[in-house]
């Protein structure tokens, strides 16, 4: 499984799931726009981690596309990186599979899920 992390994210997160085998890219380029990342995800299979709500907003108002998405909840972010970082490792371990076509809302105890498509 491939994940796209967005700007926002911690490195942590990423150098965590890739210990874990995960293949990883971060979005270092500050004016790429959350459409082009959504598409880069259809491209590459990736799901894309964010704490931006406004990717969830483009998935499901919108209808953009992508092939999953990892939205971290701002109360999951306050726990700091270490705990986030623990914390997404923990939801893509159990969820596994059940990332792609779906937006993830990863709270501090409590996973959401529905379907983007």
């Amino acid at each position: 499984m491939k994940f796209l992390l967005d700007a926002n994210v911690s490195p942590r997160v990423g150098e965590v799931l890739e210990r874990r085998g995960y293949a990883t890219e971060r979005v270092l380029e500050p004016r790429r726009s959350d459409s082009d990342i959504l598409k880069a995800s259809v491209v590459d299979k990736a799901v894309v981690v964010t704490g931006d709500q406004d990717f969830a907003d483009l998935c499901i108002v919108g209808r953009k596309p992508t092939a999953g998405l990892i939205r971290i909840a701002p109360a999951t972010l306050l726990l700091g990186r270490e705990a986030t970082a623990q914390r997404v490792i923990q939801v893509v371990e159990e969820l596994g599979g059940q990332l792609a076509g779906k937006l993830t809302v990863i709270e501090p105890g409590r996973v959401r899920q529905r379907n983007i498509e």
